[in-house]
């Protein structure tokens, strides 16, 4: 087929991430989520507050019901101050509703979504806030945890940084 520009404006359109149905492309424009239909290029509706208040970074991923996202989030009015960040959570599309996935509520740069959705993996590393990133070394640990949430179960550290983690059929990979 043919290529084409489904979205237009300012701003970037940055990590797009497909439904698992076909039906719908979330992205990134200037932190804010989007949500568009592939086929038209059109804007799927979202609730007022999705469209007012929420940002994120990073990666989204569509959960397999099509209902949620899971993304680094944060609730902040448009054009104000950042607020609190909710750290990796889930994003109704239905109700804007935004639910942490980690308790204490954490951003996470490597993770992914298990295929099924049940499950996430995701990696931490020793870095403490505010200090520069690699003070206490490389390492990260690696962890998985039920996507409803509860607590999760460290599967083992690793020498080096890891960026990107991915689900294969029932194996996770990670690049470092």
């Amino acid at each position: 087929g043919a290529m084409r520009r489904l979205t237009s404006g300012p701003g970037y359109a940055e990590r797009p991430a497909w439904s698992a149905d076909g039906k719908r492309i979330t992205y990134l424009s200037d932190g804010e989520v989007r949500v568009i239909d592939p086929e038209s290029g059109g804007a799927v509706e979202l609730p007022v507050e999705v469209r007012t208040s929420v940002r994120a970074s990073g990666s989204l991923h569509f959960h397999p019901d099509g209902r949620r996202l899971l993304g680094n989030l944060r609730a902040s009015a448009r054009g104000g101050p950042p607020g609190r960040s909710a750290g990796l959570a889930w994003l109704d599309l239905e109700t804007g509703r935004i639910t942490p996935l980690l308790d204490p509520p954490r951003t996470v740069k490597a993770w992914c979504l298990s295929p099924d959705g049940e499950r996430i993996a995701f990696a931490t590393d020793q870095d403490r806030p505010g200090d520069q990133d690699g003070n206490n070394g490389p390492r990260m640990d690696v962890w998985t945890a039920p996507a409803s949430g509860g607590a999760p179960a460290k599967l083992f550290s690793w020498r080096s940084r890891v960026f990107a983690m991915a689900w294969g059929g029932g194996d996770l990979f990670f690049s470092t």
